[in-house]
This record gives C-alpha cells, structure tokens and sequence, in this order.
C-alpha cells in the first residue's frame, strides 16, 4: 500500500479538541445519552464529577461517580465514567479495578464503544497486547472512524511485529484525524524498517510540518490526550456552542474625532506610539517633515492628548523612524531613533528623565541614512539587541553587551553587511524554531534573509528563492490561518497582493492573490492586525491619507499541500493627511490615527472603534514581574508569541516587528474573540523559549501578563519514602548534564554519576522495599542508566559523607565512602566585607549565609565576588591516620546555557569556589582554585584539605555565583570500623509512570522544596523529540552500568524499589547511599541538541551494543514531541 494523508478532504468526525481539552470539554464527543431513570441530583452530581475530571482531581471525581452507582447501579455509562476515573487515579490496583468496571459493562453489552476502548487502552498500559488488540478491533466495529482506536490498535500490530497491519492502522488513524502528529512519526518508523525511505521521509515531513500548529497533538496516556472516548462524559443533550457569531450591525470604525490641532504648516512624517509615562495609555510621537518640529504627545484621561512643548525630542533633527523598548530592562521605556546621520539611543532613567546616550554606547552606526530600525532579543539572551536597516550602506546588527555599550555585529551578517538599500526590516520565526529570524526587504530585488542558528550564527534561507528574486513595495508577516507556519504577505510592484508560503518540502511558493487599486507611485504599508474581532487576521494597507482593509482567508482546506488564499477589501477610508497609524486607545480594539490637513489647520484624528466589531483581549507582556528575581526575557516582552483558544478556534500573534511601518511602535496585543466573552486561555512562548499559560481571560479588558519566573531545567528531583509519604530530598545529575554550554563552542564535560548519601532513620521501609522516585518536573529529559543502594551499619559514634560535588577543577572527584568520627567546626566566620556569620554557618538548619548582591540581569551571578573565611582554634591537620575534608551543606542557583552566553557576550565569567588557607606567615595561599561547587539544589559536598599548610588554622572560600552555605566544618576520614557491615543491591521493580508535575515552594534563600502530593497533570513544557521508555516496569534498564538507558521526560518518574535488608544489628545504625548513573539534558535554547533526545549519550564504548540496542528496541518505544 501507498500511504498517504488526506489532508485536503479531511472532516473532523467529532468535536475533541486539540490543546488543553480541559478547559473546552464537560465530556466527550457528539450526542449524549439519555438521562431517562436519573434524577436532576444525580445529573448534577454527575455534572460535577466531570467537571473534577477535567481539573484532574481524579480521587474526587471517582468518589462520586461510585456513589452514583450505588444508586444507578444498570447505568453503564456512570460505570465507564467510574471506571475512566480509577484509570486516571493510579493508586495500586486502580487499573484493573478499572478494567473490572469495564468488563461488566461488556457482559451486558459487548458492542459498548466506550468500553471497549478504555478496555483496550487499559491491557496497552499494562503491556497486554494481544486482549488490547481484540478490545480496540471491536470499538472500531461500532466506530471504524475513530482514529485514536486505529493509532493504538497500530501499537498493538507493531508490538506483535506485523509492520503490514500496523501501516494500514496508522493510515486509518491519519485518514480519520490528519492532525494527529503520532500516527505520521509511528508510519515513519515503521516504512523505514521495511525500507521506503521515501514514503518515510514525507510521512516524517507531516510529522514535522505540524509541530508548532496548535491544533496537532499527541496521543498519551494522560487524561485529554487519550482520545475523546476517554473522556469521562455529561449526559443529556448538548448544543453546538461552537459556530462563529456574527459581526454585530454597524460600522468598524465612528467617524473621525479631533485629539489635537497644529498650525497647517506642521506636516509629520510618521507616527509612533508607546506607553512613556507608564500609565498603561499609549502616548505619540509625531516626527517632523519640511520643516515641522517633532511632537511628543502624552495621552490624558479625557481622551485627549497633551503635547509637551519642551521636550529634548522636538528639535531633534532628520529623524526617520522610531523604535520603543527597555534596552536596560530598567522598567522604563527607551528609545532608538533611526536617523539620516548619526543613530541616537534615548534612556529614561528616571521616569520623565531623558538621556542621550554617550558615545561610549557605541550605537550611533555612523554617518548613514537609516531607513528602518527594531529592538529586537536577536540572540535571545534576555535583552534588546538593536537591528538597523540603510539605504546606500549596510545594515547592521547591534548586541546589547548589558553595560551600557552595543558590539557591532555586522561581520555575521553576510549579504545584510554588503552596500544596499533596505526599504524596511521584518523580524520573525520564519522556520518556526522558537527564534527570531531577519528578513531585509530592499529598494529592488534580491532580498536578504537570515535564518538564525543562534550563537550569532546566521545563514541565508534556502528555499526562499520566489521571494527573495521578487521586487515588492511593502511587506508584512503573519499566520494568517493559525497553523504555526508564517506567512509572507506583499504589495507587488503593480499593486497585486502576494502570499508566499512554505509547502509539505519546505520550499517556499507564491500566488498572487488580488489586484488591488493601491496607487503604484505611493507609499504603501502592510500591517497584520485583527479589525473586527473576529479572532482572524485581516491586512491593513496604509497609504498617505488612507487605510485600507483586507480579508485574506483560505481559498482550500488549510491542510491542504496547494493551499490557496483569497482576498476580499471589506473597509477603505480616505482623506487628505498623513500616513495613519493603528494604535490602542481603548478595549474595543485598534483605533486609526492620523495628520488631517484642513484649511486652517493640521488635526490629529482618531477614527475610535466602531459597534461593528466583537470584543477583544488587549494584553501587555512584560518579561520581569518581580524585582527580586532575575531576568530571563527582556521587559518589554518583543518577541513573545500569544496562542489564543477561544471556542474552537485558534488565533496566533506575536509581538515581533510584522509589519512595513517603519520603526517599531510598542503597544498591547489586541486579539478578537470571535463573539465569545472571554478566552479560554492563552499561550505564551516567551523569548527565551518558556511557556506559559493563562486561563479564562475576559474580554473588553487590558491584561497584564508577566513571564513566570519558575524553573525550567535543573535536573531530575528525587523523592524517598520516609514513613508516610514521599519527600523531597534533592536534585541529582547536575554533574551530568548533556549540551551544557559554557561559552561558545565549549560544553562542560558531564561526569555520569553521582551519590547521595542518607542518615539513620531518614528513609523508612516500605512492603519491604526501600523506594525512591527519580523525577522530572521540568522541562528535560532524564537518562538513567544504573541505581545502585548500598547500605552502611556502623556504631553509633560513626559518621559517612560522600567524597561529592560539582568538579570544576582539582582535586578529582573519587564518590567514595568517607568514614569518621571526629569533626571541628569553626570558632569564628567572617565574609568579605568582615560581618560575622558564625551563627548562619555552623548549624545545619537551611538557613544559610546571606549570598552578597546577585547581579539581577543574570541566574546565579553576584555583583561582586563573595568570600567567607573560616578560623578554627586547632590545626586542621591532625595525625597521619586522619585525612581531613572540608564538608558543607549548601545549595547554588544554577543558570542555563542561554545564561552562560549571556554572562560570557557582556565579559562577565561564572566562577566557581576557589579554596585558600592561611600558613604560619600570615599569607594566603591557593590550595584548589575553582574546585567545584554544589551540584544544585540542597546537598552536601566535600573537597579534602590534604594540601593545606601543617599549621592552618584557617580556611578562605572564594566564588562569584548566588551560593547558600548552610553548614561547614572539617571532618577527619579513616579507615571504617571492623564492625561495618555493607551491603549493596541493585532495583527489585523499576517502573516509568507519568505522576504530573508537583508543586515547587521556595523558601526563603531560593531554597526550593518539592510536594510530591501536590500535582498537575499537564505544565507548561514541551517534550524533546524521540523516543522514550515505554510505561510500566523496565527495571533490567536500570540494573547495570550498561548504556541502556531508561529515558523519561516532562512530568514523569522512575519509580524504584530496593529489597530492604534485614535490621542492623544491636548497637549498629544503618546509613544509605544511592547511586545514580546516567544523564540530563534541558531543553534551555542554548543546550547544545536540546531539541531532541538523541544522540544518547555513551559512558561504556566497550559495553556490549548488541544487548543495550535489544533493550532499547524492547522498551523505548514510546515516541513523545513538543506540548
């Protein structure tokens, strides 16, 4: 058979939504059944387990879906409903309880669609394939259209090895559903292990083509992500609440009304908008042409604007365009304004307080003619880069080095640097990658395109050719149809609009698609913007003394190869004045400003929405929300992308430079609502590539939306069972991250192990296991080769610690077991600046030393260089026999790869602790410079204290990262008791579960801290592409130090038992010490091969590939991508 994807005829047969189902969804899809025989209590109650459902609080949902039973016991679909939500719980025996509820239900009827299939997805979970197989064959009997039955039924073929019954499967499940990115990535693997790479490659060209559409999704075992029949249903009728409202009567616009007036000399060239005095009221600024001044107008309560007549802008001079943004993310707007001549970059540092930055700053350009200028985060490090386009020279690129000063990028930006004439610049995600990509539309053709590759690395776009070779006067960029894919729309040289797009091969294609009456001598600028509300973007043509409106919507399905695109002008304005401008005046949506010229004098008008038009959420992104935190993206959220559910559609926006209009206005987002009162949610994909997500957002109302400010990567979080519940302990694999970069072209080499030791009494057996929970939380994957649990029984006057830190230099980290029994602690402790902290560091209570002035434009950088010295009043040095350490309890901020390169392009270095002692002379001297540090989270490290002078009585650490010491002292290492008794075992059960994500509390000091007990099912995370290990026990993965790994990802967990050894014996207590090799790798933009899950790391070359490639064919094989 010949696969394919339907793509252009395809019909959604129910109403399951893509993303987030639980905010759109009471239950499943198409008629409901009867409530004949329930009472309006029982529907009510039902009603409200549902509802439990789609919060995840499963425990409670379940208890009232058996209470309902107990008095409905003949109703099979409360039972099915019953048994979804004991399948959702996961307590010990839940499943095949849950496949008891089912069974019954099939006793009585055999053809129960929804029976059959949680009946199957239920055997899949708990690996019985072949009863999985004949449950989904029969819900397809009744439902031969359901493509999540057909998916996993091409599981089930696959795990039998019949590759033919699995490719027919998967193709059903494309047919039925083409938005289902599982079933083309499944047919892709599939077709090349029968060798059609061909047919492979487009199968995986779908796969990829729909990454980054909000309405493609994955099929998992999780609550909404397993089909719409795993959804625990409402009964009764339900209506269609679906359909596009229409527009209501009247216009889109009222009639013109006067803001302003001026003498009918004044003549501006262009307007700009930005909120200047922080009053969350869009100011102007009206740049002067022949002659006129520049008019700085501040927006008053009333309405109306308020020039300033001594502003220092009004008399600045051949000033072309303006770009808004905070360049120093200091909370207050700054401006670059794009001149013929030199460039000018005006800071606010105080509010009102404008100054010209100095030549210092470096960010004139020279003496060029500047046609186009945006602030933009090119290399999404967390600030505002400036880009410049000129006429008759080159552009340029300017890195914001987070002092006050801007480096010349101009060398990597190849044909951008040759002599030209930019007519404009457009900023974009045009390969959808998650950065910005620099698009330079010239004078003539050819236009330059930059793909960004990140670490400054710009390559020119290949495919684009029918762009790049055709003359355009205007140019604008936007998703036009919601699909992820932008599109480039523009203004031909003979007044025809032209849509570019890329197609299933990634090649780019054009079509015209309406001739229009734009003047072909005018200027003309092309704006995307939603007008009416409809939630649907519309093309604004701006012309000297008009504005122009179109509707551009899809001519074919819009998952069609050949998509087509119409063109329909549905508004026009005219009148004799200046370039308009869109701007946001109130909630109702974008206002039109301009310069009218009457006889007597030159007015500023506003054209106000009209009643014409449906509400609109109005947003303003901000990158900080916080001032005690650090920054991740710049403060005025340029570069966020904004997904928008409203009902069932999909608005997609972002706050790029999208448009022709030179400079760059900063402004809130309008986005229209279709009708409907309020958003469902949100989507924000932030600059520095975070996700986030905010719910129920009603409309007609300005939102503020800051970046949260959550951990995205560490490392995995481990959990122990105590006594009575899972407790947070610490993160581990720090020291063993994969991609890590360190500046560019250096990654810092993973060391793949790492201990954790644990006191008498701090773990609790279990059924007879000792058990732990290696967890992700964040966004990253874990790569857990080997767990190793070693028990120690000692006399009660011994101790153990761990030889354990992050190793930045020597001395070499050996993991061994350190016994002692004597210890000194300091008598006195001073930092830097001389303050006493005795009290803060001699106690192990997770309050440490305060950690000096973090430096607030980075993660886990000080200001200035700490230091902490500490005196004892004996000799470190004791006999021969005892091998003194330094140990310490303490915890460090880690940064990110994106971080570190931030830190390294403005010369600033992270620095590890550095160990000095003092000698008999007074004199410090170097033992271990820039020894290690802790591995992350709350933990103890050690570092020994051999090389120290015979006669030191004192000890000085030094570093420059946000570090917390909780406790210090010096521990003496011998040789271990004769009564020690040791044993070491390797995992009894191991088993992939995904558990959610848990709530994450932070203490005072950044100390953070895990609930195990509090979690979500869903986070603001994508997965890395690849595959996984499948769910469910594995644990021959984790036995042996082999390079077969057991991989999990976002939200997920290794759950681990040990066999609990007999008790110590009388007079002994018992220590443990876990091991953990393997990896992690986050998925931070920077992280080198973030991205994906492969290439697996190797610690073995020599282990046997035979075994630990049958082990990874056995159980990775569940393939997860993006949210």
């Amino acid at each position: 058979m010949k696969l394919t994807h339907a793509l252009s005829t395809y019909k959604p047969n129910c109403c399951f939504p893509a993303l987030f189902t639980l905010l759109l969804l009471l239950g499943g899809c198409g008629q409901q059944p009867s409530t004949g025989g329930l009472s309006d209590a029982d529907i009510r109650v039902n009603n409200q387990a549902v509802a439990l459902m789609g919060r995840f609080e499963y425990q409670a949902a379940s208890e009232r879906f058996a209470e309902l039973l107990e008095r409905n016991p003949n109703r099979p679909e409360l039972r099915t409903n019953y048994a979804i939500a004991l399948k959702n719980r996961q307590q010990p025996g839940d499943a095949e309880r849950a496949l008891e509820q089912l069974n019954s239900v099939l006793a009585n009827d055999p053809e129960n669609v929804r029976a059959n299939y949680n009946a199957g997805v239920l055997q899949l979970y708990l690996g019985q394939v072949e009863p999985a197989a004949a449950y989904f064959k029969a819900a397809l009997a009744t439902d031969p259209d359901d493509a999540y039955a057909n998916y996993y039924l091409g599981q089930c073929h696959l795990r039998m090895d019949d590759e033919a019954a699995a490719l027919n499967s998967y193709q059903a499940a494309i047919d039925a559903d083409p938005y289902l990115r599982s079933a083309y990535y499944s047919a892709a693997q599939v077709l090349r292990k029968l060798g059609r790479s061909e047919e492979a490659n487009q199968q995986l060209a779908l796969f990829q083509r729909f990454e980054n559409n909000p309405a493609a999704r994955l099929a998992e075992f999780k609550y909404t992500r397993m089909g719409p029949k795993s959804l625990a249903i409402v009964l009764g009728e339900r209506s269609d609440s679906t359909l596009v409202a229409a527009l209501p009567a009247g216009p889109l616009f009222d009639e013109a009304r006067v803001l302003a007036t001026a003498p009918r000399t004044a003549v501006h060239g262009h307007l700009s908008t930005v909120d200047l005095n922080q009053d969350n009221r869009q100011d102007l600024f009206l740049i002067g042409g022949e002659g006129a001044p520049n008019r700085v107008m501040l927006a008053h309560q009333d309405g109306q604007f308020i020039e300033l007549k001594d502003h220092p802008w009004k008399s600045t001079e051949q000033v072309n365009a303006v770009a808004w943004g905070d360049v120093n993310n200091d909370g207050l707007v700054d401006g670059y304004f794009c001149r013929n001549g030199k460039n000018q970059l005006w800071l606010q540092g105080e509010p009102g307080q404008w100054q010209l930055a100095g030549p210092q700053a470096n960010v004139s350009d020279g003496e060029k003619d500047c046609a186009d200028a945006v602030l933009v985060d090119a290399d999404h490090d967390g600030d505002l880069d400036i880009l410049i386009g000129n006429r008759g020279a080159a552009d340029n690129l300017l890195n914001n080095n987070r002092d006050g000063s801007f480096r010349s990028l101009v060398e990597k930006l190849g044909t951008a640097a040759e002599a030209a004439n930019t007519r404009h610049l457009i900023t974009t995600d045009i390969d959808g990658d998650d950065d910005v990509d620099l698009i330079f539309v010239r004078e003539t053709a050819p236009h330059t395109v930059l793909i960004n590759d990140r670490l400054w690395n710009y390559n020119p776009a290949a495919n684009m050719e029918s762009f790049i070779n055709t003359p355009v006067r205007a140019l604008s960029a936007a998703d036009l149809d919601a699909d992820g894919q932008i599109e480039l729309i523009g203004l031909g040289e003979q007044g025809e609009l032209v849509i570019w797009q890329s197609d299933i091969n990634s090649q780019w294609q054009s079509q015209s698609v309406q001739k229009t009456e734009l003047d072909a001598s005018a200027t003309v600028q092309l704006v995307p913007l939603d007008i009416d509300g409809s939630g649907r973007l519309e093309l604004l043509a701006l012309g000297e003394g008009s504005f122009k409106f179109f509707a551009i919507r899809p001519a074919t399905s819009r998952l069609a190869d050949d998509k087509r695109w119409k063109a329909e002008q549905i508004m026009q304005q005219q009148f004799v004045g200046g370039m308009p401008l869109p701007i946001i005046l109130s909630e109702r949506g974008y206002s039109m400003v301009a310069t009218r010229h009457k006889e007597a004098a030159t007015e500023l008008a506003e054209w106000a929405p009209g009643p014409g038009r449906h509400a609109f959420v109005t947003l303003t992104l901000s990158g900080k929300h916080d001032a005690a935190e650090t920054m991740r993206s710049n403060r005025s959220g340029i570069g966020s992308k904004v997904s928008l559910r409203s009902g069932s559609r999909w608005t997609i926006t972002d706050t790029y430079k999208h448009s022709s209009a030179p400079g760059f206005s900063l402004q809130p987002l309008a986005i229209g609502l279709g009708g409907a009162a309020e958003a469902d949610f949100i989507a924000v994909e932030w600059s520095d590539g975070v996700y986030q997500t905010e719910l129920n957002l009603p409309g007609n109302g300005l939102h503020t939306v800051a970046e949260e400010q959550r951990q995205l990567g560490s490392c995995p979080v481990l959990f122990a069972w105590t006594g009575e519940k899972f407790d947070f302990v610490t993160d581990i694999l720090g020291v063993a991250a994969q991609g890590f970069l360190v500046e560019p072209g250096v990654l810092m080499p993973p060391r793949p192990w790492e201990k954790v030791f644990f006191p008498p009494d701090s773990l609790a057996g279990r059924d007879g296991y000792i058990q732990f929970k290696v967890t992700e939380p964040m966004e990253e994957n874990s790569y857990i080769d080997q767990l190793i649990l070693s028990s120690y029984d000692l006399p009660e006057d011994w101790q153990i610690v761990v030889d354990e830190r992050m190793a930045t230099g020597a001395p070499e980290v050996t993991g061994d077991t350190l016994f002692f029994r004597e210890f000194q602690t300091p008598v006195a402790a001073r930092d830097k600046q001389g303050a006493d902290v005795l009290r803060a560091i001699v106690e192990h209570d997770q309050v440490a030393m305060p950690a000096g002035e973090i430096d607030r434009r980075y993660i886990g950088l000080l200001k200035q260089p700490a230091e902490l010295i500490l005196e004892f009043d004996q000799p470190i040095h004791r006999s021969p026999d005892l091998r003194p350490y330094l140990v310490a309890e303490a915890w460090v901020e880690l940064p990110y790869s994106q971080t570190h390169f931030s830190a390294w392009q403005a010369g600033n270095h992270y620095r590890a602790v550095s160990l000095d002692a003092r000698d008999a002379n007074g004199e410090w001297r170097t033992i271990h410079p820039e020894f290690g540090m802790p591995g992350g989270m709350p933990r103890v490290i050690s570092v020994p204290l051999d090389a120290v002078p015979q006669d030191a009585v004192a000890v000085r650490l030094r570093w420059n990262r946000e570090m917390y010491w909780d406790r210090l002292r010096v521990i003496y290492a011998e040789n271990p008791p004769t009564q020690l008794r040791q044993r070491t075992n390797t995992p009894a059960v191991a088993r992939v579960v995904k558990s959610g994500f848990y709530q994450r509390v932070n203490h005072a000091q950044r100390r953070p801290e895990y609930i195990y007990q509090q979690r979500r099912p869903f986070g603001d995370v994508k997965y890395p592409t690849g595959m996984y290990t499948s769910l469910g026990e594995m644990t021959e993965l984790v036995s042996s130090a082999d390079d077969a790994l057991a991989i999990i990802g976002p939200g997920e967990e290794i759950h681990v038992n040990f066999t609990e050894p007999s008790a110590p014996a009388e007079g002994l207590r018992r220590w443990y010490v876990l091991e953990t090799r393997g990896w992690a790798k986050d998925k931070d933009l920077y992280t080198y091969q973030g991205d994906t899950v492969g290439p697996l790391p190797i610690a073995y070359p020599d282990a046997d590939t035979d075994r630990r490639d049958a082990l990874h064919k056995k159980y990775n094989t569940r393939f997860q991508s993006g949210r």
